[in-house]
């Protein structure tokens, strides 16, 4: 029996770390994640931003991941979030919010608002499918991006266009983005962390670092993922601003 067990998590490291370390807060996040690798393909967005946003809008903190991971059927309205255990409960809860007159509600794996999306989706059901909101997701963030030509405008407007609460949310999603590069560009393919990570986020085939700017007092650059996996170079120059590649 072990040995058998061994070869499984040697041969099949993903699976077996499913199988071996059941989490519902995974199994969640894996509803959200199993499509943000071909759609950011497809609309040629940059590596890891789609789970990156939604950490940043559904996220619930996983211990054994030390961070937050998306969760599909959370809704949120008004400012307060709610997370539900299936679809069928978000669907509910969004149908009882709308028949008391609330307009400004966030839905899914990417938190579309159907006040101001309203024809993105045929229905609630829609709404919710992962795939589909992603898909509406991506489309408006590559919408705001050639609107701008820089993905730092594209991922706070997809928030807001009032700066007091679009420069945090940046903030949010590039130290999201830091932590799945860390975890899973920066270690060894081979090593568990790799593996860990992976299961849940996936895997994107370029290893390339993102066109990534932004104004901070400790200066991070990374380079290309092949070139110098563990290369950080910190340069404490305050308001400066700094290129990642």
């Amino acid at each position: 029996m072990r040995k058998f067990l061994f070869i499984t998590l040697t041969l099949l490291p993903s699976m077996a770390f499913s199988m071996v370390f059941p989490d519902k807060l995974l199994e969640g996040a894996k509803e959200c994640t199993q499509h943000m690798e071909k759609t950011e393909k497809k609309y040629k967005l940059p590596d890891y931003i789609l789970p990156a946003i939604s950490m940043a809008e559904t996220g619930r903190w996983n211990k054994a991941f030390s961070m937050t991971v998306p969760w599909p059927w959370t809704i949120n309205v008004e400012g307060k979030s709610f997370y539900f255990d299936t679809k069928a409960e978000a669907i509910t809860k969004v149908k009882e919010l709308q028949a008391e007159g609330k307009k400004l509600i966030d839905i899914g794996c990417m938190q579309v608002n159907l006040h101001y999306h309203k024809t993105a989706f045929k229905d609630l059901e829609a709404a919710f499918d992962p795939k589909t909101n992603i898909e509406y997701a991506a489309k408006f963030l590559k919408k705001n991006y050639k609107k701008t030509n820089d993905w730092d405008s594209a991922v706070q407007i997809y928030h807001s266009h009032n700066p007091k609460f679009s420069e945090a949310y940046l903030a949010r999603v590039y130290s999201n983005w830091d932590k799945l590069q860390e975890k899973i560009l920066y270690t060894g393919k081979n090593s568990k962390t790799h593996m860990k990570y992976t299961a849940i986020f996936g895997e994107r085939k370029n290893e390339k670092i993102p066109y990534r700017k932004r104004n901070t007092g400790d200066m991070m650059v990374y380079q290309s993922a092949k070139q110098q996996k563990s290369s950080v170079t910190i340069n404490k120059t305050a308001n400066s601003s700094v290129n990642i590649f």
